[in-house]
């Protein structure tokens, strides 16, 4: 929506956060981010339009139009661990406001997401669409022990991320959200998981085969079941995981991409898992 586009840039051209933190932090300096007015004694301040960076993301609405928003975030420290993937499950704390600064939502105590949700705005465990396209931004901390029974990581990546209705809650209202509301996430980035939704071994995030961070439009046999879900992507009665070879699985039975190996028998340059012209023959 232009609307939101405008508010959006509004508020960007407005604001500012506390940068000067960020550069050289106090001995007690908690690394939240803080947004102020561009006002008074802070008239001097940078705007934060110049510097967010900004991500051009289209998607499908609910009659499979395709829609394009402007997506604006901010990293404030980057981190120092690895970049999370799209269909990851992500450690995190996060603060959910409006451009009025109220906040709807918010955890201090980390909490697991699971990215992937249904093919158009919110998934099962509230996590919008435009928070998946910014996360992989940012990078993930060093765990350094327990505090209280809570998680305690250091050098962890902080962002905000700014989007439009479209990539929010839409027309929908929630407690603290009006619809059509453009919205603001400040999240920490403390650790993530490599999931594998149908436990084919291979990485959901791998399976978004098209790059364009929708799991669901990506059915390779097309039989009404994204590869993210389905144990035989190809549909050829081999499942997937045994159309593929690998070693080192960790502890939690999961394995690097580096360590598949994508074979393909009849050496058409298609891998057999995703190739219903191969067909695993019994003895």
């Amino acid at each position: 929506m232009l609307e939101d586009d405008e508010a959006l840039q509004e508020y960007l051209s407005t604001h500012f956060y506390n940068y000067e933190d960020f550069a050289n932090p106090p001995a007690s300096f908690d690394y939240k981010i803080v947004f102020d007015t561009i006002e008074g004694t802070n008239a001097n301040k940078i705007p934060l339009i110049d510097q967010v960076q900004t991500k051009p993301v289209i998607i499908l609405d609910a009659d499979e139009e395709e829609v394009a928003h402007n997506l604006y975030y901010l990293i404030a420290r980057e981190g120092e661990g690895v970049h999370p993937h799209v269909a990851d499950s992500v450690y995190v704390k996060y603060t959910g406001s409006n451009l009025s600064g109220d906040v709807f939502d918010f955890t201090n105590v980390p909490v697991w997401f699971d990215q992937i949700g249904n093919p158009y705005y919110t998934s099962s465990t509230g996590v919008v669409t435009g928070w998946k396209f910014f996360t992989p931004e940012l990078k993930t901390g060093t765990f350094t022990g327990l505090d209280a029974g809570v998680a305690v990581y250091e050098n962890y990546g902080v962002g905000a991320v700014f989007m439009p209705s479209g990539l929010g809650y839409f027309n929908t209202t929630i407690t603290g959200v009006s619809a059509y509301s453009p919205l603001v996430f400040r999240i920490d980035m403390l650790a993530n998981i490599e999931s594998d939704h149908d436990g084919d071994k291979i990485p959901s995030y791998y399976e978004d085969q098209d790059g364009d961070f929708f799991m669901y439009n990506v059915d390779t046999d097309g039989d009404g079941i994204a590869d993210i879900y389905d144990v035989d992507d190809d549909g050829d009665s081999a499942l997937t995981i045994d159309e593929i070879e690998y070693t080192d699985l960790d502890e939690n039975g999961r394995i690097s991409i580096d360590e598949i190996d994508f074979l393909d028998y009849n050496d058409d340059d298609l891998p057999d898992y995703l190739d219903p012209n191969y067909f695993v023959e019994e003895d």
